[in-house]
């Protein structure tokens, strides 16, 4: 009687297929309706923002996986960067993007090394750029940039440098 029942709740639940949405990745309603979790990532915390930077320094940006509505479309690929551009005086002079704001600061334009990942895969991706040793004090814009399928989409915030206390 038991392998009957099991047998019927077996028929059951692949033969019936939500009529809403799946609620979370990995749950029974996904799995039967044939979807797969997909993810998109965004950077950075404010940890990131919040510090005083000196030449030479690391700065180390986790990017955050955030699950999306999901399809069954083929895998994408997700390219996320990071960059650093300044110095500038002024905050006001980086919001409105004065070129060479001072230029015996020097112009530091440094790239983060890209990563490339799937929307498919859970990764917890970290971007490490180095500021130049040469890098004068100010403040500079952090760029991220996250594309895929034709579709990039940015964000910005603002760090500082300072040179090294007796220098």
């Amino acid at each position: 009687m038991s392998f009957v029942v099991a047998a019927l709740f077996l028929f059951i639940a692949l033969t019936v297929r939500p009529t809403h949405g799946p609620t979370k990745p990995g749950s029974l309603s996904s799995i039967l309706a044939g979807t797969r979790p997909t993810y998109s990532y965004t950077c950075c915390n404010a940890l990131v923002m919040n510090t005083i930077y000196h030449p030479g320094s690391v700065i180390t940006a986790h990017w955050t996986r955030s699950v999306v509505p999901s399809n069954q479309a083929p895998a994408s690929s997700i390219d996320l960067s990071l960059s650093l551009t300044g110095p500038y005086r002024t905050v006001n002079l980086l919001k409105t993007d004065y070129a060479r704001a001072h230029p015996l600061l020097g112009q530091t334009n440094e790239r983060a090394v890209r990563i490339v990942v799937l929307d498919t895969d859970a990764d917890s991706p970290v971007s490490i750029l180095r500021i130049p040793q040469d890098a004068g004090s100010g403040y500079y814009n952090l760029t991220t940039t996250t594309a895929t399928k034709g579709l990039t989409v940015g964000g910005s915030g603002i760090i500082r440098v300072e040179a090294p206390h007796g220098q």
